[in-house]
């Protein structure tokens, strides 16, 4: 079974593939768009439940091991310099991308059907 990080990984090249195909395509079909935005939006909802998973895990390290720190913000810097913060923060910074990506989708695909509608 695939760790995480691993998982991830995978995904973040499936979506850089997504994204290289929606450049390449000059004049795409609604539904080619769509169809790309159904996968993204696949990719983004398991990257979630994944990230909440991670934000468990820092929950539990701020429960365990905040005494051992002067404040809330070293502790928590703490934890973002373990693999599983890096990752979150990974994971932080392609959800956001995501979101962008899928809301320009959905621009093209409104786009593009009111293009094939009065062509």
């Amino acid at each position: 079974m695939a760790t995480i990080q691993e998982s991830f990984d995978t995904v973040e090249l499936k979506i850089r593939e997504v994204e290289r195909s929606i450049v390449a395509t000059k004049v795409p079909h609604p539904q080619y768009l769509a169809d790309m935005r159904t996968h993204l939006s696949g990719y983004y909802s398991w990257m979630s439940g994944e990230k909440c998973e991670l934000e468990i895990k820092k929950n539990r390290f701020f429960r365990d091991n905040r005494e051992s720190f002067k404040s809330d913000k070293a502790c928590e810097s703490e934890w973002l310099a373990t693999d599983e913060g890096e990752l979150y923060t990974r994971m932080s910074y392609s959800l956001k991308g995501l979101e962008k990506l899928i809301s320009s989708l959905r621009t093209q695909v409104e786009t593009a059907q009111n293009e094939w509608k009065y062509a």
